[in-house]
């Protein structure tokens, strides 16, 4: 997998922000009998990029703007910006690793962290149901 590191320093904060892009999807292509070897290709390489707080929930999304008065003229917080970029192209590579029943599950997720929230619970039913299955026998 390749990957580019794009810098992007804010002018109003001494914070650097580096861009990661996916050139390539997982070798794995999500589908409902592979779930594991791919969330662990997945994971190994979303924390070999520092990129666990994107699919960690809501808490670590900044805010939209730093103020109301920001807000009426729409003038977004850059981190915010920065962090949306990086979450969409996350949330891209993550639906591109999909089989396209998959993705179809995905539709209404607006951030990566729903994505894999979903993915999560998907499975996770679906184990439950395999279990229970295997018992009955």
């Amino acid at each position: 997998m390749s990957i580019e590191n794009t810098s992007n320093v804010s002018s109003q904060s001494s914070t650097r922000f580096v861009l990661q892009t996916f050139s390539n999807p997982v070798s794995i292509r999500l589908d409902e009998n592979n779930f594991l070897p791919w969330k662990q290709q997945t994971l190994a390489t979303i924390r070999g990029f520092k990129l666990q707080r994107y699919i960690a929930g809501s808490h670590g999304i900044p805010a939209k703007f730093d103020s109301s008065e920001d807000e009426a003229q729409c003038n977004y917080n850059e981190e915010y910006l920065n962090w949306e970029q990086q979450d969409q192209l996350l949330m891209s590579w993550l639906l591109s690793s999909m089989s396209d029943p998959l993705t179809t599950r995905m539709v209404g997720c607006e951030y990566s962290y729903q994505v894999w929230q979903r993915l999560e619970e998907f499975f996770s039913s679906q184990t439950k149901t395999k279990v229970k299955q295997l018992k009955s026998q």
